[in-house]
């Protein structure tokens, strides 16, 4: 596999291709033989890197997974048509110059070095699926306008605060979340509390390659219920629960009610 340490090798082919053509004629007489047989030369290598420029103009999927890549520069835009980028398995800091990508609708980047995320949604446009396990994320906040996102994958991160689901619980199309392996997922109830931050959405929501069970849908609607009587409103107790549940939330609720008033 090739070893990429920047992608800018993609760019510096033409110019170390028209700068040694310009070296090796520099200085002759154009009649000559040896001048035209330069120009020959010249002319296939400049044909030869239209025909590369011209397959990255029609490529959709690229794998530059494990090549040392130290950033993501604007090289990719050779590739106006990419839908599928992964880049697993380098050493990248930081998501950048994918904003003018307006057809990727997947990306991979995987046990990476990235740390922090701001206002992703100004960086890559609209991507539907999203691995970025592996890496070293405290903060899901950077996330929190990413709207077209169906799939994110933020497992084996350092997201320890289960508030910060608060912001991924605003993404509407989001059907598809994978959590494993960060501080956070050892809490007790972990599935229910983060489940909670999705409202009606919850019962859609695939959390960690399962999708919630009744009896943990059953505990989100009685979180919520406390959480509204909380902010000092009623809560709808008309929902689909066991009676058991029911009849739990109702206690519940009229405990809480009655600590407000003592």
């Amino acid at each position: 596999m090739l070893c990429l340490y920047s992608l800018d090798l993609f760019d510096d082919i033409a110019y170390v291709e028209s700068r040694e053509a310009f070296h090796a004629t520099a200085g002759r007489p154009r009649e000559s033989k040896e001048y035209s047989s330069h120009i020959e030369s010249q002319q296939m290598q400049s044909v030869k890197y239209c025909r590369r420029t011209a397959k990255w103009k029609e490529l959709e999927t690229l794998d530059l997974s494990s090549n040392d890549i130290k950033q993501i520069d604007s090289t990719l835009l050779l590739a106006p048509k990419l839908r599928n980028l992964l880049l697993n398995d380098n050493d990248i800091t930081t998501i950048e110059n994918l904003s003018s990508m307006s057809n990727l609708s997947t990306l991979s980047i995987a046990n990476n070095s990235i740390k922090r995320i701001n206002e992703l949604h100004t960086k890559v446009g609209n991507i539907l699926y999203l691995n970025m396990s592996q890496n070293g994320i405290q903060s899901c906040e950077g996330f929190s306008k990413m709207y077209s996102l169906e799939s994110l994958d933020l497992s084996c991160n350092k997201i320890f605060d289960m508030k910060e689901i608060q912001h991924l619980g605003r993404l509407l199309n989001l059907n598809n979340l994978a959590l494993t392996g960060n501080p956070l997922a050892g809490f007790v109830d972990y599935r229910v509390k983060v489940l909670e931050y999705f409202d009606e959405q919850a019962k859609d929501l695939v959390l960690d390659n399962e999708k919630p069970t009744q009896p943990e849908l059953d505990k989100v609607n009685v979180l919520k219920a406390l959480r509204i009587v909380r902010e000092g409103k009623v809560p709808d107790l008309k929902i689909n629960l066991s009676l058991s549940v029911l009849t739990l939330m109702q206690n519940l609720v009229l405990a809480t009610c009655q600590d407000e008033v003592f």
